[in-house]
């Protein structure tokens, strides 16, 4: 058994410039880098290894670890305490602020659809809906949002720590307890062994990508899982053309906790199974030893993602649900544009068989 628990410090980090008001024509997105934060990373790891044999010959092993980490910005100059702001319906900035978590996701709570205009009416006549359209736009199909701080009407605020409205942390997309177990046995030649790895918790906002904007290039078979008469509980919201913007972004385009996927997932990495000949029985063909063996990786894969997204591809930021190289928050994601929009090959299945003999 080891166990380790660690804590880094990165001073002078590589960030976006200072957040500041958009004035004198300089915009948010033309800000320059510079050395400006701080960011404090505690992590830990155990790992467990067992290894015995027993008198009968039959011999087993296990092996498990488990690692977390945790990446806290405690440095940034950022007087106004704008939050991470991207699909939320405020002005994107993707600046940090002391406090922040890394991989923190900012949205909305609505978990459910408006199933018909008669509930449409009713909610309405409680809470108010304009932040995202006018009262008489709003349809069944729709997103359901929930007055999440109780004053009536739903809304960003000012997009800061101290006035965020109905904006609140849904998740987190930063992997944690990631984690890997080895599995091996074996008796009188034959052996079997695997490795298993996984992440036990990670989310992934899906608000605002090219999956959730369907189109010609996005058609799975998920996709007709959207709200209608005929199919009132469907995951997706009613169908709206790309030009009705009011629509689209009401129903697509903000991160919610409806359209948050749980993206943790356990997968059989490798497993090999493989038979050793006894050597008495290979002295009359002239060979000293002798192995067969047949080994597959990425035998399944167990999570409650859909389909078409593969976890150990899912990139870290929501913009095209995975990030690209113009629109990618500061030292979380690669430039791979396709990531997390189902638009990727999965990680290969490979079966392989094999003959290991010496002369």
């Amino acid at each position: 058994v080891t166990a380790d628990i660690y804590q880094r410090t990165t001073r002078d980090m590589i960030g976006p410039a200072e957040a500041i008001p958009n004035l004198g024509g300089i915009s948010t997105a033309d800000r320059a880098k510079v050395n400006n934060a701080t960011l404090r990373n505690r992590g830990w790891e155990l790992s467990v290894n067992w290894q015995d044999q027993l008198k009968c010959g039959f011999s087993y092993g296990i092996g498990f670890n488990v690692f977390n980490y945790k990446a806290v910005v405690t440095k940034y100059n950022n007087p106004e305490g704008l939050i991470y702001n991207n699909h939320t319906g405020l002005a994107t900035n993707k600046g940090y602020y002391e406090g922040m978590d890394i991989g923190e996701i900012w949205g909305y709570e609505a978990n459910d659809l408006f199933l018909s205009n008669r509930e449409v009416d009713a909610y309405l006549r409680q809470v108010d809906l304009s932040f995202f359209k006018s009262g008489d736009k709003w349809q069944r199909g729709d997103l359901k949002y929930i007055d999440s701080d109780g004053d009536g009407k739903v809304d960003p605020g000012k997009g800061t720590l101290a006035d965020h409205g109905d904006l609140k942390i849904i998740g987190n997309a930063t992997p944690k307890y990631s984690f890997g177990i080895n599995l091996n046995v074996g008796y009188k030649g034959f052996e079997i062994s695997t490795l298993l790895q996984g992440v036990a918790k990670r989310d992934f906002p899906i608000s605002g990508s090219n999956y959730m904007f369907g189109g010609n290039n996005y058609n799975f078979k998920e996709h007709l899982d959207y709200f209608s008469t005929e199919n009132p509980n469907g995951y997706l919201p009613r169908l709206t053309g790309w030009k009705d913007d009011k629509d689209f972004l009401v129903n697509t385009g903000y991160n919610t906790t409806r359209y948050l996927l749980n993206a943790a997932y356990m997968r059989m990495k490798n497993l090999t199974v493989g038979y050793t000949f006894n050597k008495k029985q290979l002295r009359h063909i002239g060979i000293s030893n002798l192995k067969v063996y047949v080994t597959c990786d990425n035998l399944f894969t167990v999570t409650k993602l859909p389909k078409q997204f593969d976890p150990e591809t899912l990139n870290q930021v929501n913009m095209s649900a995975g990030g690209d190289a113009q629109n990618t928050a500061p030292g979380l994601t690669s430039p791979m544009k396709q990531n997390g929009n189902g638009m990727v090959y999965p990680m290969n299945r490979n079966f392989v068989f094999g003959l290991d003999f010496t002369f």
